[in-house]
């Protein structure tokens, strides 16, 4: 196994592997703003995606990897074409803080973007609007993911408590308080584990 050192020229707050394992991608975010995408098993930048001022503080690719959604310092959340390098769509408003999680859903033009301002948001993609927030967490949250079925989303908050929504009612369905700070990363494993 061989290690490989790429130098970005900025300060690295962020980094995501894209979904697609015939063609990988990374993708690597900082205190530019910008998005830098190389393909995993090559030193050649495949694109650089340019931000505002503010540092890109979570990322995420779609399902196909043409699209990376990034979310910042300052709140916002931008979307970008990763084949032309342009910015496609920006959220500005939604997130008052520091955008700390982000997921792009598997079957459909959602995100979720979670935030140091306790706030979950699911977005979508084509009409640039906010579909739900959710706004029940007593901590910052550190983390959103969608479950593998696309029926779910999570956000796990600094307290290390765990909830779980609906997509389709919109309403919380559970909570799971896990040990003190864990829950900055995890992962739907097996949905039907989580749900029997």
């Amino acid at each position: 196994m061989s290690t490989s050192v790429l130098q970005l020229p900025c300060q690295v707050y962020c980094s995501r592997f894209g979904p697609n394992r015939a063609q990988q991608l990374v993708g690597f975010g900082g205190k530019d703003g910008a998005v830098y995408v190389y393909p995993f098993e090559d030193y050649s930048r495949a694109a650089r995606l340019e931000g505002d001022a503010s540092p890109l503080t979570a990322l995420a690719f779609d399902p196909q990897q043409h699209r990376v959604v990034g979310g910042s310092d300052s709140g916002g959340v931008r979307l970008w074409d990763v084949t032309t390098e342009q910015s496609v769509r920006s959220f500005d408003a939604g997130h008052k803080s520091t955008v700390t999680g982000a997921d792009y859903h598997r079957y459909t033009d959602f995100i979720a973007t979670c935030s140091r301002d306790k706030s979950l948001r699911i977005w979508d993609t084509r009409k640039k609007t906010c579909l739900q927030s959710y706004k029940g967490a007593t901590a910052p949250l550190c983390a959103t993911q969608f479950s593998p079925n696309g029926r779910w989303a999570a956000s796990g908050c600094a307290k290390g408590v765990i909830r779980l929504y609906d997509l389709v009612s919109g309403k919380q369905l559970n909570e799971f308080r896990a040990h003190e700070g864990l829950s900055h990363l995890y992962i739907f494993i097996l949905s039907s584990i989580i749900w029997r």
